[in-house]
C-alpha cells in the first residue's frame, strides 16, 4: 500500500465498500467499513450487548455480519466512527431500505434494523425478556423526525471529520439486471423496488438538506448515480437490485478520485 494513498472510511452499505474493490490499491486504503446500520436510528439509546457475550451457532459462518448487527443494536456505530483513521468518509443510505424492529425490556424501548441476524439474536436472547415487540419502518417516521436524527448523527460524525471530508453516494435500486452473456431481465419484485426507491429518495433528500445546513464555505460532495443504474446477475454477493455492474463501481471510484484530487 502506498504511503500516499487516501484513507477511506466507508459508512453505509456494500455499495460504498465495493467501490474501493474496483480502484487501484495505490489510490485508496479502506481503514474502516461499517454497514447494516441506520443513520435515522443512530442517536437512539442502544440495547447493551457485545459480540463477545454471544454464543450463537452461526457466528463462525457470519462473524462480520453479526458484529455489524451488534454495533447497530447497541448503537455503537458512532463510537466506532470516531476512531476511524481516515481522510474521507464515503456514505450511502441503501441500508435505510430495511424495515425496523422495536422491543421493550425493563421499561425501555429500543429500535434497530430488522435483519435476519437480529431476528436470530432476538429469538435466542431477548424474546423471553421483552414485554413488547413490533415491526415498523421509516415510513412511520415524519420528515422532521428523520431530519432530527440525521442531524444528530452527522453532528457526531463532524466531531472527527469536516463537512468537506464527507462524500455521499446517492443511488437507488435497479429495475433491470444483466448477466455475463449480455442478457437483460427485469427484477420480479417491481412493487418492492418502487417502494424502496420512494423511501430512498425521501431519505437522500433529507440527508442532503442536513449536510447543506452544516456547510459554510465548504460543502460535502453529493455523488449522484446514473438515473438508469443496472444490476448485475453474476455479482459475487448475488443478484439483488443494489448489486450493480462493475462499470458502476469503476465510474464512482473515478469520480471520487477526481473530487479528492480537486480538493487537494
Amino acid at each position: 500500500m502506498s504511503e500516499k494513498s487516501t484513507k477511506i472510511f466507508t459508512f453505509g452499505s456494500c455499495i460504498s465498500r465495493d467501490v474501493f474493490n474496483h480502484t487501484a490499491e495505490e489510490d485508496f486504503e479502506v481503514t474502516l467499513n461499517i454497514q447494516r446500520m441506520s443513520y435515522a436510528l443512530m442517536p437512539l439509546e442502544g440495547y447493551p450487548v457485545t459480540y463477545e457475550e454471544l454464543d450463537m451457532d452461526y457466528l463462525d459462518d457470519f462473524p462480520w455480519e453479526v458484529k455489524m448487527m451488534v454495533a447497530e443494536v447497541s448503537k455503537n456505530c458512532l463510537n466506532m466512527a470516531k476512531e476511524a483513521d481516515a481522510d474521507y468518509v464515503v456514505m450511502d443510505l441503501i441500508e435505510e431500505r430495511f424495515d425496523l424492529a422495536e422491543f421493550e425490556i425493563d421499561g425501555k424501548s429500543y429500535r434497530c434494523i430488522q435483519s435476519g441476524h437480529f431476528e436470530n439474536y432476538y429469538d435466542k436472547y431477548l424474546k423471553d425478556k421483552a414485554t413488547a415487540y413490533r415491526e415498523l419502518s421509516l415510513d412511520d417516521y415524519t420528515d422532521e423526525e428523520i431530519r432530527k436524527n440525521f442531524k444528530l448523527s452527522i453532528g457526531e460524525l463532524l466531531q472527527v471529520f469536516s463537512i468537506d471530508q464527507i462524500i455521499l453516494i446517492e443511488t437507488y435500486y435497479a429495475d433491470q439486471m444483466i448477466d455475463d452473456e449480455g442478457n437483460i431481465t427485469e427484477y420480479e419484485n417491481t412493487e418492492e423496488i418502487l417502494h424502496a426507491n420512494e423511501r430512498l429518495h425521501r431519505v437522500y433528500s433529507i440527508m442532503k438538506e442536513v449536510l447543506g445546513e452544516y456547510a459554510e464555505e465548504e460543502k460535502s460532495y453529493f455523488l449522484i448515480a446514473p438515473e438508469k443504474v443496472m444490476g448485475y446477475a453474476n455479482h459475487k454477493w448475488g443478484p439483488f437490485p443494489a448489486h450493480y455492474t462493475d462499470e458502476f463501481y469503476v465510474e464512482t471510484g473515478k469520480q471520487i478520485k477526481e473530487w479528492i484530487s480537486w480538493k487537494k
